[in-house]
């Protein structure tokens, strides 16, 4: 099914951008002081998106020759539904970060975003987050051994090269939740 595209101007940017109902960004046709004093003519154009470092889609916006980078999820959500609830996030409903249009944005309470992202496995949690030391087999294994008995925090340690209080975390269920 084919989705009409609606664009409407980005707050703080009218007159030089707006942004599409299908997660498009483009740039306006405008006049431009050239460096020699005259007036160039600027034609508008769809804005290519860079990945930021967290998955995000992003452009930069220039206004009076100062650049800022923007999450595209954003931009549309302000556009079409207004500006972010103190404590909300964008949130994306499919879990795909790339898809940035609007029915596949919300804003969310963090902690409903958190849940969402727990459903569609795209959160941080346990091995997905960046400085993770155990993944999700090894903590399995641990808990279904020490249930057995006969085992302590310190030989878990030992064995995977951390702290007794992270295998304790982790084997009573204060971190690594997720897991059954």
């Amino acid at each position: 099914m084919k989705y009409s595209e609606t664009w409407l101007p980005i707050f703080g940017y009218t007159g030089l951008y707006s942004v599409s109902n299908q997660g498009r960004v483009r740039s306006l046709d405008r006049k431009v002081k050239h460096y020699s004093g005259s007036d160039r003519k600027m034609n508008g154009r769809i804005l290519n998106p860079t990945k930021s470092s967290n998955g995000y889609l992003t452009v930069y916006l220039s206004r009076e020759g100062v650049k800022k980078n923007f999450c595209i999820h954003q931009l549309v959500l302000e556009a079409f539904i207004g500006s972010r609830p103190l404590g909300y996030q964008g949130s994306h409903l499919d879990g795909d970060r790339k898809n940035n249009r609007l029915v596949n944005l919300k804003w969310e309470s963090v902690a409903d975003n958190q849940n969402r992202r727990a459903s569609h496995n795209t959160s941080n949690r346990g091995e997905r987050q960046g400085a993770s030391k155990l993944n999700n087999n090894s903590v399995r294994y641990m808990r279904g051994v020490y249930a057995l008995g006969g085992y302590t925090y310190s030989y878990f340690a030992r064995m995977l090269n951390v702290s007794p209080t992270t295998i304790a975390n982790a084997i009573k269920r204060k971190t690594w939740k997720h897991l059954n």
